[in-house]
């Protein structure tokens, strides 16, 4: 029973924590989009954090009236405002009626954020901590409404009290121009504030020096997109310091097309993941276009109505009656930019520009979107018909990415042929995706080639697919080469599995900059743990829990902290706190067995044991160890027939000799 102590409580977390794994891709990737955990609540009705106000974007309309007049009216000016009297109207005495932990409660707006089609208002809690009301008034209807509608409660990740839609930290940065988060070491905000909403300043950059007769700030051609997607992508935030003409892999780290359900396998956005990571997998983006061949820089309005956007580059297309089959009916977009619709009242035309292709196992199509009375077969049959050579990339795509997140070892040759070559894009999720099968060969080596590749984006995705293997010699070799290379989320995505010998810097201060947010908490927690800084770990831990009672991973390596400062009884109570709260998650009972077993409480670790095995029979290890307790008390049948059932499902050596040993005791 020599796995049953300490060290082994304290050995499966640390990989899963190294890397921007499954369990921490939900939580670390928070733009604008408002997923997060819940905050603590501070002291209602405290004052506003400090802001730097100035006049801003007025500053410029005396020498660029045309242009400031086509800004002043678009939703970026807008995307934050105090309450004037018509952000005020739908609000009696500016007061909301709220539901907290403590009931329901009044609150005091302070500002709102959105403009179309809908506003949400700020309530600041106190610490300088501002939040995000769900409860959304919708101007065209003259309606309430919740942007959720979900059931979420207080302590929970999203809802509006948790950090999810915490202002200062998700919000404040792309709803306004030159903002400074200023998180504080006792976790409180000095948020500071340049200018309300999206700004000249926002795109163009300091205008200090024009304003005084120097040059004006002008952002060269090559950056301007990376200037759109610093807000307009699902992305980790690497420095909080992004200045436009800044490199837009320096400061953050999107979210692509990869194994978690975030994207339809073919590339379509599912959640809310706005238009960076569909985009940049198009055809329209590998062949030039840019946002701004599409939207006026300044009013962000389409630069012309209606299909003629479209014919104003697609120029062969006179008539569409012989392209679309629908007589004009159906628009461009309709077709090609199918719709979402986000918090409700929120439609969002996914940015991928789409060939059709009805039929695609596990992935919505427009025909049916449009023709609900009809399934996919039926689409699948029209498409065919009139459209029998059309392309089928897009499906071949979906084909491999389905099966590399069912694990299936068929797509590797595939995926390996598509990572060396095709849009940049798309060789990263495919980077990605060959991050599931690091036991294969061929797919190390792959991976390795990939990792010098001349696109920042691929260096990166290879970088991150080969960390879980960084033991493996020529891969820390390859991981070893990115630590210091010029793109900085290349260089935290190596960093980050190398960062025992204390060489990563990079990461450190991504890190630190994160410290508000669980995900970040729990990956220092475990750092601290391989430098036995236990008590550090413990610390980090507790804060993160404070932000996401909910989560399993974090009282799980929170038990596992407990029980590395020989405190198993604190560790017992960690995880029954979480099963007590709903989450009966495999790895938290399995963990609870072998702290049960720490303690000397074999009953109630063969319980623990056997509930997680028969929740994941797959689980590495839960099987193993109710085998051997199980023999450890002379229960030789029970223990065979675990083990055997065990080993059908994750064979490994370990198993294999201990069921060897339990044979021979018949």
């Amino acid at each position: 029973m020599g796995r049953y102590n300490a060290s082994e409580l304290g050995s499966d977390v640390d990989e899963k924590t190294r890397i921007w794994g499954p369990v921490l891709a939900v939580a670390v990737l928070l733009p604008l989009a408002f997923i997060g955990v819940r905050a603590c609540l501070p002291p209602i009705g405290a004052t506003p954090p400090p802001t730097e106000l100035r006049q801003g974007s007025a500053d410029c309309s005396s020498c660029h009236q045309e242009v400031y007049d086509s800004w002043r009216i678009s939703t970026h000016a807008r995307a934050e405002r105090t309450l004037d009297p018509t952000v005020l109207a739908p609000l009696p005495d500016g007061h909301l009626q709220l539901e907290t932990s403590e009931g329901s409660q009044t609150f005091t707006a302070t500002r709102a954020i959105g403009v179309d089609p809908l506003w949400q208002y700020l309530i600041a809690m106190g610490e300088g901590r501002f939040q995000v009301t769900q409860t959304a008034w919708d101007p065209a209807k003259q309606e309430w409404f919740d942007v959720f509608a979900d059931g979420r409660g207080p302590g929970e990740w999203g809802h509006w009290t948790g950090g999810g839609m915490n202002w200062n930290a998700q919000c404040a940065k792309c709803h306004n121009t030159g903002v400074t988060k200023g998180l504080q070491p006792d976790g409180s905000y000095e948020t500071r504030i340049q200018e309300f909403g999206v700004g000249c300043e926002a795109c163009h950059g300091d205008a200090t020096p024009h304003l005084t007769g120097g040059d004006p700030p002008l952002v060269a051609p090559d950056r301007w997109f990376d200037v759109c997607a610093s807000c307009h992508a699902s992305r980790a935030e690497l420095t909080g310091r992004f200045q436009p003409g800044d490199r837009f892999l320096d400061h953050f780290r999107p979210a692509l097309v990869d194994l978690t359900d975030a994207f339809y396998p073919d590339g379509q956005v599912r959640d809310e993941n706005f238009e960076y990571a569909s985009f940049v997998g198009s055809t329209m983006h590998e062949r030039g276009v840019t946002c701004m061949s599409c939207h006026d820089a300044h009013s962000g309005r389409l630069i012309r109505d209606g299909d003629a956007l479209c014919l104003g580059c697609h120029q062969g297309f006179d008539g569409w009656t012989a392209h679309d089959r629908h007589g004009g009916e159906v628009s461009c977009g309709g077709c090609h930019m199918p719709i979402t619709t986000y918090m409700q009242r929120d439609p969002r035309h996914d940015h991928g520009f789409v060939l059709p292709d009805p039929g695609i196992e596990g992935v919505p199509d427009v025909c049916t979107r449009c023709h609900t009375d009809r399934g996919p077969s039926w689409a699948r049959k029209v498409a065919d018909d009139w459209w029998p050579d059309r392309p089928t990339e897009r499906r071949a795509r979906a084909d491999l990415l389905r099966g590399a997140r069912q694990g299936n070892r068929e797509v590797i040759p595939a995926l390996l042929k598509q990572l060396a070559s095709g849009s940049p894009a798309w060789r990263a999720s495919s980077a990605l995706a060959l991050g599931a099968f690091l036991d294969d060969p061929s797919s190390r080596e792959g991976l390795i080639e990939a990792s010098t590749d001349p696109e920042g984006l691929v260096r990166m995705a290879a970088t991150e697919a080969l960390a879980p293997a960084w033991t493996i010699p020529a891969v820390a070799n390859a991981l070893e080469a990115r630590r210091d290379e010029t793109v900085r989320s290349v260089r935290i995505a190596a960093q980050r599995p190398l960062r025992v010998d204390g060489k990563a810097d990079d990461y450190r201060r991504y890190l630190a900059h994160n410290a508000d947010q669980p995900s970040a908490l729990l990956e220092d927690a475990t750092w601290s743990l391989e430098k036995a800084q236990t008590d550090q770990a413990v610390s980090k831990l507790e804060r993160a829990l404070s932000l996401d009672p909910s989560s399993a991973v974090l009282y799980g390596q929170l038990a596992v902290a407990q029980s590395q400062q020989a405190r198993p009884q604190d560790a017992i109570r960690t995880l029954e706190t979480a099963l007590k709260r709903g989450l009966e998650d495999p790895d938290l009972l399995y963990r609870l067995g072998l702290a049960y077993h720490a303690a000397g409480r074999t009953n109630r670790a063969e319980d623990a044991l056997q509930r997680a095995f028969e929740q994941d029979p797959a689980h590495p290890r839960a099987g193993y160890n109710l085998g051997v307790l199980l023999l450890e008390q002379g229960k030789i049948a029970a223990a065979i027939q675990t083990l055997e059932q065990a080993a059908e499902h994750q064979p490994s050596e370990a198993l294999d000799n201990a069921l060897k040993y339990a044979r021979s005791q018949r």
